[in-house]
């Protein structure tokens, strides 16, 4: 089964949101067409402005296409901002039942996973304490483990690693073993390559909202 289709999808901003002295269009994204298997493990990868964060906002349903169709199967969880789901005057405590929320993730489930979220994230001696009083480090971290740790069937992740120390980004490379092995459909934008090459197996090269390579 298709997780995810793109056909001849397109995504136009008016340049004026940007440039305000100018109303013509900047086209993020640009007759772009593909498929993904459940289960598989995709690399986005490209230069600034390519397209990529579009892509995945497109997948996750925050943003529509302007013309052409995007096909979803299954629930999707977005990472893609580190803090950008996380309120800064809650703690870490209140974001994980406040995001679990949000997901649909009933209370008895989450009574299940937040000891694992909580250890994953490494922030237990600092729970109840407002995040905006946290590092970008932590924040980061307690992000990716309540995403990883929510049951889902595709996970979106937008460059969220970067931040992260070397041992908490191997410790996160392992997490996204043991979900690949699980089946879920994982969508990995990076320009490290060879955090591509440890996270998936297939990679999709965008360039000027163009996807310019597709494969191995």
């Amino acid at each position: 089964m298709k997780a995810v289709v793109f056909e001849k999808t397109c995504k136009r901003f008016h340049k004026s949101e940007y440039f305000f002295s100018r109303s013509d269009y900047l086209w993020a994204l640009n007759d772009v067409s593909f498929s993904v298997d459940r289960g598989e493990a995709v690399g986005i990868t490209g230069p600034n402005g390519s397209g990529k964060t579009t892509l995945m906002r497109l997948i996750a349903g925050i943003t529509r296409p302007t013309s052409g169709s995007v096909a979803v199967n299954g629930r999707v969880v977005p990472l893609i901002r580190v803090e950008g789901a996380l309120n800064f005057n809650l703690s870490a405590r209140e974001n994980i039942s406040l995001l679990a929320a949000v997901f649909g993730i009933k209370k008895k489930a989450v009574r299940k996973i937040f000891g694992d979220i909580v250890d994953f994230a490494g922030i237990r001696d600092m729970l109840d304490m407002q995040i905006l009083k946290l590092s970008h480090g932590m924040i980061s971290r307690l992000s990716f483990s309540i995403a990883v740790h929510i049951d889902s069937d595709i996970l979106l992740i937008d460059e969220v690693l970067a931040v992260g120390d070397s041992s908490f980004q191997e410790q996160c490379f392992k997490k996204l073993s043991e979900l690949k092995k699980q089946g879920k459909t994982i969508f990995f934008v990076s320009n490290d390559i060879e955090s591509i090459k440890k996270a998936c197996g297939r990679v999709i090269v965008m360039e000027s909202g163009r996807i310019v390579s597709d494969g191995a």
